[in-house]
């Protein structure tokens, strides 16, 4: 039996690895980019930036890591993906230390998503990013079959917005379709996409 200290100390190594694959992968993502145009800032805060989005999934135990750390994914359950004022209030500090001054950008950007969420009850898919070191070699498809497979056995739709037009064939593959193009003024473009269930390829 795993005790509640061991609890987090697992938890808490998952983290960790998680954080730095996602550090890796969106190093050179628009939004990061838009976030943190400076190297060295981006450097010290990336890997606290998605601790706080791995801290939202993990209340609903929704994180998802390969063995070796080679992709991590972070979903929310339906009815769930509205980030409650509670927990924004509780995470103040963090997100401070987490954005520093990019926390406006950052609350205007989640602002402009919120805004053209769908309001269906869904599976959000939060954040979903390979190892640049590991990329092409399955990671991250495999790791979003799963949750794809609940989906469609529970007749659920999934959601998700993707934050680069290079991305969209990889989504559309796994049944995702777009919905529009959401331009942020001075900023980058994102590209709501929605998934119908039943979409998941035979194998």
């Amino acid at each position: 039996m795993t005790s509640a200290r061991g609890r987090r100390t697992i938890d808490g190594a998952r983290e960790a690895i998680a954080t730095a694959t996602l550090a890796k992968a969106f190093w050179t993502d628009p939004f990061i980019l838009y976030f943190y145009p400076h190297e060295d800032v981006r450097r010290r805060r990336l890997q606290r930036f998605f601790a706080l989005t791995w801290r939202v999934a993990a209340a609903h135990e929704t994180c998802d890591l390969t063995t070796n750390g080679e992709a991590a994914a972070m979903w929310l359950p339906p009815n769930n993906w509205r980030i409650p004022c509670h927990a924004m209030l509780r995470n103040a500090l963090r997100m401070v230390h987490a954005y520093g001054a990019a926390l406006p950008r950052v609350l205007d950007c989640l602002g402009r998503m919120e805004a053209v969420h769908p309001t269906e009850p869904h599976w959000y898919l939060m954040t979903l990013g390979a190892d640049p070191a590991h990329r092409g070699q399955g990671h991250a498809h495999s790791l979003l079959q799963p949750r794809l497979a609940h989906c469609d056995a529970n007749n659920v739709p999934a959601y998700l917005e993707s934050a680069s037009a290079n991305n969209i064939p990889f989504y559309g593959k796994l049944g995702f379709g777009v919905l529009r193009e959401v331009a942020i003024p001075g900023g980058p473009s994102f590209w709501p996409m929605w998934r119908p269930p039943g979409k998941l390829p035979r194998a």
